[in-house]
């Protein structure tokens, strides 16, 4: 869990390499030891890397393959958050069909995430943006 910390800090402090160096060690660690939502979590954060490294497919795979362990996990506000990365994604790259998919998971999703989440308040900005 501190690593994924760690990593998460070396993002927004936009040193992207060491995010993906500490990436790498939790992933690592994720699989030896069964860990699923730390996996989640790691893959996620790298997704947000690798958009801001200018890698939108690599972003989207793994976005997606966090979503995809999420969804084993029937963890409904990790879900959220990685849809939510997923719905910017598409808006990004002009993915409009795909987001309005996803929009439509996210408005199903959201009636079960507390509107304290970060990105239920940013989605819900986005949206208002995006009408």
């Amino acid at each position: 869990q501190e690593l994924i910390g760690l990593a998460d800090c070396y993002h927004e402090l936009r040193k992207l390499r060491s995010a993906t160096r500490t990436l790498d060690a939790v992933r690592t660690i994720a699989d030896k030891h069964s860990l699923l939502r730390i996996k989640a979590l790691a893959l996620t954060i790298q997704g947000l890397v690798d958009q801001d490294s200018n890698k939108p497919k690599s972003a989207e795979k793994n976005l997606r393959e966090a979503d995809k362990i999420a969804k084993e996990l029937n963890d409904g506000i990790l879900r959220f958050q990685i849809e939510f990365y997923l719905y910017k994604h598409a808006l990004e790259q002009k993915q409009m069909a795909s987001a309005r998919a996803i929009r439509r998971r996210l408005d199903q999703l959201s009636l079960s995430v507390p509107s304290t989440v970060e990105q239920m308040m940013e989605f819900r900005e986005l949206v208002r943006e995006n009408r």
